[in-house]
Formats: C-alpha cells, sequence, structure tokens
C-alpha cells in the first residue's frame, strides 16, 4: 500500500503544473496489520530498541494503570496478539521495516521535486498524527498521555525561509498545519481555528507563542486498558485528568523526570503547582467551547 500510494503522489509531481500545487501523502504505515515490503522483511533481524527507564515503570503512582484490564469486546481472536497457540510478532521491528518504505517513498519524491528544479521553491511537511508505545510503561499503541503516544515527528523544510538545522522550543500541534498552509499560500484566515499559524516562528517571531496546550482522549470500549483523560501540558509541566475516575490524576515534573515514573501528585511542597495546572486545565477546556 505504501508503495502504490508513493507510485501516485510521484505520477502527480511529474506532471506539468502552470500554478502552484499541494500535495498530501498519507502513508498507511505504520497502521496494521504490520506488513512490511518483501524487500524489506529482512532488514533489522536480531535489532534491539534503547532500553528507557520507562520499560521498567512498575505502575508506581499510577493507579489507573493498576485497575484491572476489562475484556476487549471486538478483540480479534485471531491476531498473534490475542492468540497464545501463535507466537507475538515482533512488532517493533516489522514497524521499523514498514517505515524503511516510507523513507524511501520521501526520498524519491525529493528526487523529482529536484529534477523538475521546485525542490527549494516547495514546502514540505513531514509529519504524523500519534506516537507508539514500544513497552514504555509497559504499554503499546497509542492511547495514554504519556510523552511517546503525544509527541510527533515534526519536520518542515524551506530554504527560502528555515536556515537547515533549525530547532524549536515552541509547542507545535497538528492542529496548526491548516492556518499555517492557509497564511503561507496568501489566502484569508479562518474564523474559529483552534490551531494557530506557525509561519511567524519561522520567521523568528516567538513573542506571544502558546505556553501551555490541551489534550483529550475519548474512551474506548475496545481499548479498555486507558481510560478517558484530559491532560494540559507545558514545558516542564504535565497535568493528567482521568474524566472517569477519582483520585487517579497524575502531575510530572518533565524537565526533572522525562521519563514519567514519579507522580507527584499527592506531594505537599506541589500543591499549587497542581492548583495551577487544573486552574489552566479549565481555562484551556472552556476556550473550546
Amino acid at each position: 500500500m505504501t508503495d502504490l500510494l508513493n507510485e501516485y503522489a510521484l505520477e502527480y509531481l511529474q506532471k506539468k503544473h502552470d500554478k502552484p500545487f499541494a500535495l498530501t501523502l498519507a502513508h498507511k504505515a505504520v497502521h496494521g496489520p504490520p506488513v512490511a515490503a518483501e524487500r524489506h522483511t529482512n532488514l533489522y533481524q536480531g535489532a534491539t530498541l534503547p532500553t528507557t527507564p520507562s520499560k521498567q515503570d512498575d505502575w508506581n503512582g499510577k493507579p489507573m494503570l493498576q485497575l484491572p484490564e476489562p475484556p476487549r469486546p471486538n478483540a480479534n481472536q485471531n491476531r498473534p496478539a490475542n492468540n497464545p497457540a501463535q507466537p507475538p510478532r515482533p512488532l517493533a521491528v516489522v514497524q521499523m521495516q514498514q517505515l524503511a518504505a516510507v523513507d524511501e517513498g520521501v526520498g524519491q519524491l525529493l528526487k523529482v521535486l529536484t529534477a523538475s528544479g521546485q525542490l527549494d521553491n516547495t514546502l514540505l511537511i513531514f509529519t504524523s498524527d500519534n506516537g507508539y508505545f514500544w513497552g514504555e510503561h509497559k504499554l503499546g499503541d497509542k492511547r495514554a498521555a504519556y510523552e511517546e503516544s503525544i509527541r510527533i515527528p515534526f519536520l518542515v523544510r524551506y530554504p527560502k525561509l528555515i536556515k537547515a538545522g533549525t530547532k524549536f522550543d515552541q509547542t507545535i500541534l497538528n492542529a496548526d498545519l491548516a492556518p499555517t498552509l492557509i497564511e503561507f499560500t496568501g489566502a484569508p484566515a479562518l474564523a474559529n481555528m483552534h490551531g494557530r499559524s506557525f509561519l511567524p516562528l519561522l520567521k523568528g517571531k516567538t513573542k506571544g507563542w502558546r505556553e501551555t496546550v490541551l489534550l483529550e482522549y475519548f474512551y474506548e470500549t475496545n481499548f479498555p486498558r486507558i481510560k478517558g483523560w484530559q491532560a494540559v501540558r507545558t514545558t516542564q509541566w504535565k497535568y493528567i485528568h482521568y474524566t472517569e475516575l477519582t483520585g487517579m490524576d497524575e502531575l510530572y515534573d518533565l524537565q526533572a523526570d522525562r521519563y514519567e515514573m514519579k507522580n507527584l501528585i499527592n506531594e505537599a511542597k506541589h500543591a499549587d503547582r497542581l492548583k495551577e495546572m487544573q486552574n489552566e486545565l479549565a481555562r484551556l477546556l472552556s476556550a473550546t467551547k
């Protein structure tokens, strides 16, 4: 599927364009079922993922994760992960094998743009819709509020405006993509958009940028391990509120504890910070109404 989608994109780019064009390419990788291209099935054999402290998480201070996990009502018992008779596949390796085709595809797109003389005249954005757990906090999938799930790759190339290797400390959201592209094309801004254009950041104008972000997850019955939550995150702090549970919220100092191993919710010295984060969550939720 990844190769086929890339072929469509290449075919489009190779056509003559008398006017500016826009192309969105959404690869299926690494969605299930995890199947790598045949040419990549031997990649990364025997490879091991880096060990992080979060992979040793014993869930101390995470009472939500300690709850008994209800059965998944619509689970496919034929999937290896749900069938003890079938050994589990090395999911992380297969996903990285899938991504190899995406890497090749991006390279092919850049090659076509280079051949047409349009590479440096094209705004390129590479991103994803979510992160993923490969055993961090003893989790798989993507639905929890921890960093491995909520952070995503976000790369932008436009040498007329961005110097190679530039990095920003400011937080950019997926919701910022639409208003950014609208401003970039010179079209009038739309009212009531949740995101904001990050074009000013690319121009070095960082004053007044957001300092907090709202994150939400709505409980899905077929993925019962993670309960519904709302969270607010700053550059240093994260507060997670479980909307259906009492007494199970979490507070993390991301600068001192980047792997979110120590929940500070009940520590008296952080009571003022907790209240501040709770108030900010309420303010952000009110602003979305």
